[in-house]
């Protein structure tokens, strides 16, 4: 019986040698890649996943989890730009320009084409670098190239150097030139640098004063000396960090007056002690009787005073008088009798030449104002000008403003654009409270009323008015409001002596008190003539130049109501409630 031959499977090299492993691998085909889970494979078994032509080999298997290692046969060689794959299992590592490469079995080797004695390699905007030669193209310079060497020198050796200056030129000699100070500077030389310095104690001869201008001597920032003389009343004044320079002291509140001259400076208190006013309390009670006055204007336009009274027993003849000096009052004459309960409480000037009463009411029902174009000549009942007095009193304010009249009733005002002849409207829209007093100035309606209330409507006093936060608290009341035109300022008065100040009417500052405790500002005026700010409390009169500093200035009336300023620097202020009527005649002295 001959020998039994072994089969060959041909998925073990060894087979082919006689020999047959125990664990042969194998040769698996299929559509997917292998998982860790097959595991129950010989180690080396070939995997081929035959829908991506995926090569994987099993390298190891520990317990049921199996290492399944993909095998790649390309190769991908990245540059810094692109990548290149083999070709037929090849890749080719060529260089470019001066790089070379060499290959011998299993070694590349890098290298870089020969050059001429002194090259190097230079490079150039847009093209690869290459060997280059350094030249010197205006013979300046003297380059020798040697063997792997490269010596520059300049033209001649040492050569000749020479030291151009303002005055005349050096030349070097042996390779030197000495740099050495001369008047009033000296040099010296450490390593490489030479320092040159002035000397401590500088003698300039020749020096002529008279070459500046009259004034004091100053350098600018670069050094440079120069005279100024600055202006009338400036002083030198210095700043941290800065140069000093000519500036004229300021006044930031205004309570000093400085006036500046040649070579002089003026310095007063903004307001003095009793030195502004001349002040008299004329007896009026011949004139008035037992009337009150209630409201006190200076029309600009006509040059007359105009004084609003009513008759304290409540009858219907209130009056009107006129006076061009404040000495000699005339009553004018109103075309009819006044209603009962419509008393005066105000009067108001406009320049369209129309003046117009304010009455008071204390009942819900229509009332009546008076006006004329010539506060001298008739006065016209407006009948039912105030159709809607549903709320309460008159506060006893007119003001005219940017065409339009404004009345104030308890927490509502009329309006009515000009002439005021005919019905007035109201408006309640975001009033509230008891308003006092009304101004017009710099586009802005403000009106102030009890409880620390402002308002403010800009333009016209047909829209909704806006709360703004005053100075005051909610338990004060703020009695009167004017503006200064001048300073660009309101100014605001009320209880406890309280005054505030706003550019715009909406930001308020409080300023410091100068009245008594418990004293009330009653009324607010600004004297254009003089430029004073007139504030009257009880027994109080303060001045005021800028609205910002007060002083007290006067005792006036116990109860100062209504008051107004012409253009000449002279005030009426009534006596709120005074019968007969009592002012205070304020004179510019």
């Amino acid at each position: 019986m001959g020998k039994k031959t072994k089969r060959v499977t041909g998925l073990e090299p060894l087979s082919y040698m006689g020999v047959e492993a125990t664990t042969p691998a194998q040769l698996i085909t299929r559509d997917n890649d292998p998982d860790p889970d097959y595991y129950k494979f010989n180690i080396g078994t070939t995997w081929i996943n035959f829908t991506t032509d995926d090569v994987w080999i099993l390298t190891s298997v520990d317990g049921a989890q199996a290492t399944w290692t993909k095998f790649t046969g390309i190769l991908t060689v990245n540059g810094n730009t692109g990548s290149a794959q083999p070709v037929d299992d090849e890749i080719s590592i060529v260089g470019e320009a001066v790089l070379t490469t060499t290959g011998s079995g299993d070694t590349l080797t890098i290298g870089h084409t020969a050059a001429a004695d002194g090259q190097l390699i230079i490079g150039g905007t847009g093209v690869v670098p290459a060997w280059g030669t350094v030249t010197s193209s205006d013979g300046t310079l003297t380059i020798t190239a040697g063997q792997n060497t490269l010596d520059i020198t300049r033209t001649g050796g040492g050569g000749t150097v020479d030291f151009i200056t303002d005055s005349g030129t050096a030349t070097a000699a042996g390779g030197q030139i000495n740099v050495l100070g001369g008047t009033n500077i000296n040099t010296s030389g450490a390593g490489m640098t030479v320092t040159v310095n002035l000397d401590n104690s500088i003698n300039i001869t020749g020096l002529q004063v008279n070459t500046f201008t009259e004034g004091i001597l100053e350098s600018d920032a670069t050094g440079v000396i120069s005279s100024t003389a600055g202006t009338d009343g400036q002083l030198i004044i210095g700043a941290t960090g800065a140069a000093p320079d000519w500036a004229n002291l300021a006044s930031a509140e205004g309570s000093i007056i400085i006036t500046n001259g040649a070579n002089s400076i003026n310095l007063e208190s903004a307001v003095g002690q009793g030195s502004e006013y001349l002040l008299t309390n004329p007896d009026l009670s011949a004139t008035f009787g037992t009337y009150k006055a209630q409201g006190v204007v200076h029309d600009d336009q006509d040059t007359v005073w105009v004084m609003a009274l009513d008759n304290t027993s409540g009858s219907n003849d209130n009056k009107i008088y006129t006076s061009t000096d404040r000495t000699t009052w005339t009553q004018r004459l109103l075309d009819n009798g006044v209603a009962a309960g419509d008393l005066f409480t105000d009067v108001h000037c406009s320049l369209d030449g129309y003046c117009i009463t304010c009455p008071s009411s204390s009942t819900a029902a229509p009332r009546d104002s008076w006006y004329a174009t010539d506060a001298t000549g008739a006065w016209t009942q407006n009948v039912n000008a105030y159709p809607l007095d549903a709320q309460g009193t008159f506060s006893g304010s007119i003001y005219y403003g940017n065409g339009y009249w404004v009345v104030l009733c308890d927490s509502m005002l009329y309006y009515q654009s000009t002439p005021p002849t005919g019905a007035f409207t109201v408006n309640t829209s975001g009033l509230t409270d008891v308003l006092n007093d009304a101004v017009y100035a710099n586009s802005t309606w403000v009106i102030v009323g009890d409880n620390g209330t402002v308002f403010t409507q800009a333009t016209d006093p047909t829209g909704a008015f806006t709360s703004q936060t005053s100075s005051f608290l909610a338990t004060e009341n703020i009695n009167s409001v004017t503006y200064s035109l001048a300073l660009g300022l309101f100014v605001i008065g009320g209880d406890n002596g309280k005054i505030a100040t706003s550019t715009d009417g909406v930001t308020w500052t409080q300023r410091i008190n100068v009245f008594p405790f418990g004293t009330n500002v009653t009324t607010v005026t600004w004297d254009s003539s003089n430029g004073l700010f007139v504030a009257c409390g009880a027994n109080v009169t303060a001045l005021s130049r800028n609205g910002i500093i007060w002083f007290q200035d006067y005792k006036a009336l116990a109860v100062p109501g209504d008051s107004d300023a012409d253009q000449s620097g002279n005030i009426v202020v009534l006596r709120t409630g005074a019968t007969p009527a009592s002012a205070t005649y304020m004179t510019n002295a």
